[in-house]
């Protein structure tokens, strides 16, 4: 998230492209494999520790791809809570809780109203 709060016009310009209708199937693929692959090694690891439910890998990048530029632009649009903790953990405890099995939820603390 550091990274993304410190490159907020490369963000946009990703989730720009990662949109566009120009795209094909297989080189949106290609490009979301190619960015986030260390983050399917660890998809593949929470899998084989039974932490995440046996999703399609394709679903799973595309989920974590969506809750992670979701997250980030929220932040790049709100700087007054940019660099606040407490709400990274809650953006990062929704797209865990989103793919964790029965029982392997993160709390997330009460709501804020």
């Amino acid at each position: 998230m550091s990274w993304a709060l410190s490159n907020p016009d490369k963000i946009r310009f990703l989730q720009a492209y990662s949109q566009s209708p120009l795209l094909s199937p297989e080189a949106r693929k290609e490009a979301l494999f190619g960015t986030f692959g260390a983050v399917m090694e660890l998809l593949k690891l929470a899998k084989q520790q039974g932490l995440f439910f046996e999703y399609r890998d394709e679903l799973m990048m595309e989920m974590c791809h969506a809750m992670f530029m979701t997250s980030a632009l929220y932040f790049i649009d709100n700087p007054h809570i940019a660099n606040d903790e407490q709400q990274h953990w809650i953006a990062m405890a929704m797209s865990w809780n989103a793919l964790a099995t029965p029982g392997i939820q993160l709390l997330l603390p009460e709501s804020e109203g």
